[in-house]
């Protein structure tokens, strides 16, 4: 499918809309990380704290930030959750104004947009896909160029990570 200037244009328009409000990002990893840190601060001071000058004076110190790190640490991953459900909450909405047989081109370009901006959560390394590409192909029936096009475009002019095709890691 060929998408013209006016179709590029609303793409555009509904990227930049998307960019002024904060993305999901997912935090679970983080927050993993956090208590296992955490957990490895407290298992190791014992055995660290004689070699340490002043190792009894910032002993509580110490242990404090690393109760604190075992704490946190779960309320950030369970916290971070929250990216997810929104960009599910986003795919979803796309995904039924694109079934909808009513839905004229500037509400399908737009919604397909929202669908491939939200189709990878930020946070990591690699960007965590949220979108069920096989389910999304399914109900998307004779949309589906339409969104390929959109993604393609996407991709090219604001490198956004593809949604409905599956891509390899580059070494």
């Amino acid at each position: 499918m060929i998408l013209d200037a006016e179709d590029r244009e609303i793409i555009a328009e509904t990227h930049d809309e998307l960019l002024e409000r904060p993305p999901p990002v997912s935090r679970g990893p983080a927050g993993c990380v956090t208590g296992i840190a955490g957990l490895a601060l407290l298992g190791a001071w014992p055995a660290v704290r004689g070699a340490v000058p002043g190792g009894d004076f910032l002993s509580p110190f110490v242990i404090l930030i690393g109760v604190a790190l075992v704490l946190l640490g779960p309320v950030a991953a369970l916290l971070g959750r929250g990216g997810r459900r929104t960009a599910r909450a986003a795919i979803e909405a796309a995904l039924v104004r694109l079934e909808d047989p009513e839905s004229d081109r500037e509400v399908c370009l737009r919604a397909a947009t929202v669908l491939v901006c939200h189709a990878h959560l930020p946070g990591s390394s690699t960007p965590e896909l949220v979108l069920d590409r096989s389910a999304a192909l399914t109900r998307l029936g004779g949309r589906v160029d339409l969104v390929r096009a959109v993604e393609d475009h996407l991709e090219e002019v604001f490198q956004v990570p593809p949604a409905l095709r599956e891509t390899t890691l580059e070494p």
